[in-house]
Parts: structure tokens; C-alpha cells; sequence
């Protein structure tokens, strides 16, 4: 019993802390209906212009509103109550959920829904950096990487169930009701969050202004491990993710059967949530540099693996293999920044890693779409996934600091201007 304890799912941060365990369960209603919602869009979008193109183009149009986001949103976070900015933020969700359940019920038009969805991708980009930041300020380091399974296991849980019949959803009630049920979902996690205790902040003396940005990304400076990591999931996100193409493979090999694209979207975060039930061995892992590499490899293989199969069984294996290789890199990615930056600045690295992590997938839905426009829609994910093994290769030869981060060789976090991380 002893060793299966070992390996399972650590929930020590949900008994240790009440404010997490708050967080934590309101997150999980939330996602669910951001995951409807995150279905519903490209299937509309899909169902509105019949172009896998216009599909990732509602990512590219959504690209700058959700870096700028981030990045902002980090700042604020650093000078101000995290809490009150997810409360904010949800609120603003639930706004943005319900005008797309109007635009969907008076005839849905696409100018609109590319509006919403920027808006919606951008404030779920500013107000991410304060629900990811706070996590510090909640639990001890050394249940940092537990609750970051754990925050995992929320979106691929999430990931599995909201997908799996958010077609079906779609189909059945119509994209107004799905945008709905993301509203009231966004509500219910607001109650959970105002339960919580205010956050103190880490600068009480200090105001928001736009150099507190700059300094967010000066705080990168030499610290090639995080750099590198930044780096491995915009690899992952623009080449290996083809999500964009979603509605057309599944028109192209399960014909007669559109209710199948929901599994696509469900196969990904599926293979994340099994790994993440068994990623109680995440505790102990110090050489993350190897095992983002190796994770990102095996990702890049597994998409290859997808454009070259047919069928429903083989092509939802390929993508639970991706997700689960995508979930490990995302312990160790988190972990790996959040030991190593000060209070001071969690916000702002939070929203320069928000920035990577929410435009990746914008970009690479418009790669997929653009390169399936000149190819085929199989050619577009092969090429993706060979173009992700030889970048993800070529980046562990160019900064061996990433690769080979050990953090028992990792020196301290110098809480400065001047913060380095120092590699043997």
C-alpha cells in the first residue's frame, strides 16, 4: 500500500491549506465550462465558414490581446490582493460567456465571436497569473510540484469530461446553452474564491506602473533553465499542437459520425489525467532539464504518430500519449519557476510564462490551419510533429543549462534586481 501511495496523487496541499483547497475546488467548476466553451468556438467557427483556416485564425486574432494580458496581469499581481483579481476575472468571464450565448441565440456572427474569443482568451490570460502566483504564498516549496499536479489534474480532468460530450452538448442544446453553463460556472467559482482570505501582497509599498513589466522580463536574464523552458512549450505548442484541425480530421476519417470531433479534444487531456493520478514519483524529481527534453520528444513523436494512423481507436491513443508526455513537462516547467523566483516577482514571471503558455496554442492553430491549407490536413500534423522533435532537440544542444538543470545543483534565489540562477 506503502508504494502505491508513493506514486498516486499527492492531496497534501488541499489538507494543509483551507485558502488552496478553496481555489482548488472553485478552479474545477470553472474549467469545466471554460472547456466547453473552448470546444464550442471552433465548432462554430467551423460550422459558420467550413475553413479549418478561419479556425486558427480566431487564435491568431486573439495572439496580441492575450500576451499583452499576461504580462499586465502579472504585474498587478506583484502590487496588489490576488484574491480581489480573481474575483474580477471571474466575474469578467461570466460577462464574456453570456454575450457569446446572445451573439449565438440572434443569429451568431463571426466578426463577434472572433471578438469574444480575444476577450475572453485575454482575460483569462490576466487574471491567471494571479491564481498561479498565489500558490507560493499558500503552501511551503516543498509541496509546490504536489500542487501543481494537482492544479493539473483540474484541467485534465476537466480536459476529459467537459470535451467528451461538449459535442454532444453543442449538437443537442445549441452553442447558446454550452456558453451558458460557462457562465454559471464561472460563478460558482467566484463564491469559492471570495471564502478565501485576502492574499498579502509581497510589495505593499509599491503601485502599479508599466516599468514593473520591463522588469519582469529583465528578470529572465541569465536564467537560461527558465528561458529554456519558456521556450520547450512554445516547441510543443506552435508545432505539435493541431487542435485547429480538429473538426476537419474528424469530418475526414470518422464520416457520419461529427459527434466523435468531442473525443479528439477529450484524448489529449485524458492521457494528462492518468499520468497525473500517478505522479506522486514527482515529488522526488530533481534533473528537470531531462525530463522536459524527454517529454516534449515524446510529444513531438506521438503527434507524428497521429497524422500517420486512421481510425478512431489509434488516433485517440497517439493523442493520450501526447497529453500524458504534455502533463509531465508541466510538473516539472512549474515547479522549476516557482523555486526559483523571489515573492516579489511570481506575478510578473507568472505572466511572462502565461504569455508563452496561452499564445503557443493560438499560434500554432494558425500554423496547423495555414500549413493544412497548402498541404493536406495529414501532411500539416506529421510535418508539425517532426518540426517539434528536431527544435526540441536542437534547444537542449543550445542551452545546456536547461537541459541539464539539476535543482540539488542549483544555487539559491537571490531575492534582488540582479536575480540569477546559478548553475554548476
Amino acid at each position: 500500500m506503502s508504494r502505491i501511495r508513493k506514486h498516486t496523487l499527492d492531496l497534501s496541499p488541499l489538507r494543509v491549506s483551507r485558502d488552496f483547497r478553496l481555489m482548488w475546488t472553485g478552479s474545477v467548476v470553472s474549467t469545466v465550462g471554460s472547456m466547453l466553451t473552448r470546444v464550442a468556438i471552433p465548432l462554430q467557427v467551423y460550422d459558420l465558414t467550413h475553413s479549418s483556416w478561419r479556425v486558427g485564425l480566431t487564435g491568431a486574432i486573439s495572439l496580441v490581446p492575450v500576451v499583452l494580458a499576461s504580462v499586465f496581469g502579472g504585474a498587478i499581481a506583484d502590487v496588489a490582493d490576488r484574491r480581489k483579481l480573481m474575483l474580477r476575472g471571474l466575474s469578467v468571464g461570466a460577462v464574456i460567456s453570456g454575450l457569446l450565448a446572445l451573439n449565438a441565440v440572434a443569429g451568431p456572427k463571426l466578426l463577434v465571436l472572433y471578438v469574444l474569443a480575444a476577450a475572453a482568451g485575454a482575460n483569462g490570460a490576466f487574471a491567471s497569473p494571479a491564481s498561479r502566483s498565489a500558490v507560493p504564498m499558500l503552501l511551503p516549496p516543498e509541496l509546490f510540484a504536489s500542487a501543481q499536479a494537482l492544479q493539473m489534474l483540474t484541467f485534465t480532468g476537466a480536459g476529459v469530461l467537459a470535451p467528451a460530450f461538449a459535442g454532444l452538448l453543442y449538437r443537442s442544446i445549441g452553442p447558446a446553452w454550452t456558453y451558458a453553463i460557462d457562465a454559471v460556472s464561472f460563478a460558482i467559482c467566484a463564491l469559492a474564491v471570495y471564502g478565501m482570505r485576502p492574499i498579502p501582497v509581497a510589495n505593499e509599498d509599491e503601485k502599479f506602473h508599466p516599468r514593473l513589466v520591463v522588469e519582469g522580463f529583465r528578470s529572465l536574464k541569465g536564467r537560461h533553465a527558465v528561458q529554456g523552458s519558456f521556450a520547450a512549450d512554445l516547441i510543443a505548442m506552435v508545432f505539435g499542437m493541431p487542435t485547429a484541425l480538429f473538426p476537419a480530421l474528424a469530418a475526414a476519417r470518422f464520416a457520419g459520425h461529427p459527434r466523435l470531433v468531442g473525443l479528439l479534444y477529450a484524448a489529449l487531456p485524458f492521457g494528462a489525467m492518468i499520468v497525473t493520478l500517478f505522479s506522486g514519483w514527482t515529488r522526488t524529481v530533481h534533473r528537470h532539464g531531462h525530463i522536459i527534453v524527454m517529454s516534449v520528444v515524446v510529444w513531438g513523436c506521438a503527434i507524428v504518430g497521429l497524422g500517420l494512423v486512421r481510425g478512431i481507436v489509434l488516433s485517440l491513443v497517439f493523442l493520450a500519449i501526447s497529453g500524458g508526455a504534455d502533463a509531465i513537462s508541466g510538473v516539472s516547467r512549474m515547479a522549476m519557476l516557482q523555486l526559483a523566483t523571489p515573492p516579489h516577482l511570481q506575478g510578473r514571471m507568472q505572466g511572462v510564462g502565461m504569455a508563452v503558455w496561452i499564445s503557443g496554442p493560438y499560434v500554432g492553430d494558425f500554423e496547423a490551419g495555414g500549413v493544412a491549407a497548402l498541404t493536406s490536413v495529414d501532411a500539416s500534423i506529421v510535418l508539425g510533429g517532426v518540426a517539434c522533435v528536431v527544435a526540441m532537440v536542437g534547444l537542449a544542444v543550445a542551452l545546456p543549462a536547461f537541459s541539464r538543470f539539476d535543482s540539488h545543483d542549483a544555487g539559491p534565489v537571490v531575492d534582488g534586481d540582479d536575480l540569477e540562477l546559478q548553475l554548476h
